[in-house]
């Protein structure tokens, strides 16, 4: 349950089965400082079903996971007959506005994020590491996609930095790193529609 995904978010509790993500809930609304037990519930940590435990929750963290005896300052949610698991992540998306708060609802805490404006990096960096309540899933982006001249995609308006034989790679990367970018996608593909080749 240490993924980094699942830091501030617990799934809600179906019987027998976990769907959707939830908030963990304010300090106000909890009345308990913010800190909660889910017990005696089924446990997937990602790669093993664990049995039935128990998790504590305390400043917008999972900090401890197994046999607990919660204290009197802790609020108390009743997991048994359910299964509790990691957020999801969504390994390709195309983030747009709506976009996030749809798929936390859906379990997905964690979207990555395979062409943006840069412009909304900054923004989604602050946002995912912070652990105030939320109700959008983290965002990790490629910001800018790699592609050629006459590869995909190759529409009227969509203008950006295409890298050829001269380009600088290095210099290129570190660009799009510059510009908030968490990682880099590289597109091999043909420039359609119409039907083109692949570029060389």
């Amino acid at each position: 349950m240490s993924h980094r995904a699942s830091r501030r978010r617990v799934l809600s509790l179906v019987p027998g089965l976990a769907v959707a993500a939830v908030a963990v809930p304010s300090a106000a609304a909890a009345g308990t400082g913010g800190s909660f037990v889910i017990r005696d519930v089924r446990i997937f940590d990602g790669r093993q079903v664990t049995g039935r435990g128990s998790v504590l929750v305390a400043g917008g963290r999972i900090v401890a996971v197994g046999d607990l005896s919660p204290s009197s300052r802790h609020r108390v949610h009743d997991g048994e007959g359910r299964t509790l698991l990691p957020g999801l992540i969504d390994c390709h998306v195309h983030s747009f506005e709506g976009s996030r708060a749809d798929a936390l609802r859906f379990g997905v805490t964690t979207e990555l994020d395979m062409f943006s404006d840069p412009s909304v990096l900054a923004d989604a960096r602050r946002r995912r590491r912070s652990v105030a309540r939320t109700d959008q899933a983290d965002l990790w982006s490629a910001g800018v996609g790699v592609t050629v001249p006459g590869g995909h995609p190759l529409r009227p308006g969509w203008e950006f930095p295409r890298v050829t034989a001269d380009t600088d790679i290095e210099r290129f990367v570190a660009d799009r790193v510059a510009e908030g970018s968490d990682y880099v996608k590289v597109i091999l593909e043909n420039g359609g529609p119409p039907p083109r080749p692949c570029p060389p």
